[in-house]
């Protein structure tokens, strides 16, 4: 059985070993980054060897050098970090009908945080597991009495699939270590500048709503751009009969245009971010990747398949997109004429920026972009975090912390043709610097 050094939270965020100041634990690793063997305490210690699969899966540990695994592990097929069932042979037997021995499934909630292990050979709870926001533990057993993690049952999946080093008090993730009470990572992104301002940032600072199965950033982009993609090919293919001459809804053609091209940008910066320079070259190849894996295909036949249709719907949005007689821009609820107010009375969600006011006057300038950020938030879910579209369903713009200046900042609007001639319905979203760009150049 594991005997790990003990731990305690000195109350600052830091974990400190009881005792002297002796060896916690070494850990080595394969050239894929894979923990492969952990040795804890000081010479000659207990050393575990760990084996992976080919999605980064634990399937064995062994203890000692035993020619036999201490723990097996069968993984769920929805999510990579999900244990089903661990198998314990406590004795190194070889069996697992021994006092030592036990089978244990696993139970999660909706972000993949182990809750309980649940005994096969009785069906009852033996040990839960809660948490804070950001992952710390507290272990409980059937009857929800606190304990210790050494008084255990030793599971080392808990938060979010991560494996547990209660040597140190840390999660071990596939990139790097993360601290549950500071909730950063203790080592910077391994993309550095590239994954964001702030590279210790733990699932962007919100890890209710996010899940990072790697310990980078871009499992979070990669949603969103299948929600931005699925999203634009319905409304496409819910605008192409509608082209016809005499009943157009150009509009939402053009929308979904817009929503396509955007959650494929952000999927390619997904799958770059979570996979580095070994990621996919584009979304067609993500794809064959996955669909080799799932079903055996010679890979370079699945991603040959995934390479056209990729080409096929991205040729679609653009041949469609050049054909759409609407203003440009992403909100695709605005009019054609970018500086005249169409003759509907009041407005509500969803309807366009550019409809008059109950009283039948038109609208000023900070009513169309409350509208705006109204339809962008109705419209584009996924394509903003849960505090942002807060603040858009009540007319007001995303923030961010301006990462060289480190101020707070809101999401500006752009106006084409400019307010100065007249533009007012065509508006597209942008990040201060970006619109300084516009008007100014890139001096500042």
């Amino acid at each position: 059985m594991m005997a790990p050094a003990a731990w305690q939270d000195d109350g600052d965020g830091q974990f400190e070993p009881e005792g002297d100041d002796t060896l916690l634990a070494a850990y080595q690793y394969d050239g894929l980054g894979r923990r492969i063997r952990k040795t804890v305490g000081g010479a000659p210690g207990v050393t575990y060897d760990y084996y992976f699969n080919e999605d980064r899966q634990v399937l064995e540990t062994r203890a000692g050098g035993a020619p036999d695994p201490l723990d097996r592990y069968v993984w769920d097929v929805r999510y990579a970090k999900a244990p089903v069932v661990r198998f314990r042979d406590g004795n190194t037997d070889g069996d697992y009908a021994d006092e030592e021995d036990n089978v244990l499934y696993y139970t999660h909630d909706a972000n993949w945080n182990t809750t309980a292990l649940v005994d096969a050979a009785t069906g009852a709870v033996a040990e839960r597991y809660f948490y804070d926001a950001y992952g710390r533990p507290q272990f409980a057993d059937d009857s929800w009495d606190e304990m210790s993690w050494s008084g255990s049952l030793q599971n080392e999946i808990l938060y979010g699939g991560y494996g547990f080093d209660a040597e140190s008090g840390l999660y071990h993730t596939d990139a790097r270590e993360y601290h549950c009470t500071l909730g950063r990572f203790v080592q910077v992104d391994p993309l550095g500048p590239a994954a964001g301002p702030n590279v210790y940032a733990y699932c962007a600072n919100s890890p209710v709503d996010t899940v990072d199965p790697s310990g980078l950033i871009g499992l979070e982009k990669v949603m969103q751009g299948l929600w931005g993609v699925g999203e634009g090919a319905i409304e496409i293919l819910c605008g192409l009969p509608s082209t016809t001459p005499g009943t157009g809804n150009i509009a939402l053609l053009a929308k979904g245009v817009a929503d396509y091209a955007l959650g494929l940008n952000k999927i390619r910066e997904g799958f770059r971010d979570e996979a580095g320079p070994g990621a996919p070259a584009n979304v067609g190849q993500a794809v064959g990747d996955l669909v080799s894996r799932l079903t055996g295909a010679p890979l370079q036949e699945t991603r040959a398949a995934g390479m056209l249709l990729d080409a096929a719907l991205s040729g679609a949005a653009c041949a469609w997109g050049r054909g759409a007689t609407v203003a440009r821009g992403a909100n695709g609820v605005r009019s054609a004429n970018p500086t005249v107010a169409n003759t509907t009375r009041g407005w509500k969600v969803g309807q366009p920026i550019n409809n008059l006011t109950a009283k039948g006057n038109a609208p000023s300038v900070s009513t169309v972009r409350q509208r705006f950020w109204k339809n962008e938030a109705f419209y584009k879910p996924g394509k903003y975090k849960p505090q942002d579209l807060a603040r858009m369903r009540h007319g007001l713009a995303p923030q961010q912390m301006n990462p060289e200046t480190g101020v707070l900042e809101s999401m500006h609007l752009h106006h084409n043709p400019p307010q100065s001639a007249g533009g007012l319905f065509d508006v597209e979203p942008m990040w201060p610097a970006q619109h300084w760009e516009i008007h100014y150049g890139s001096g500042r």
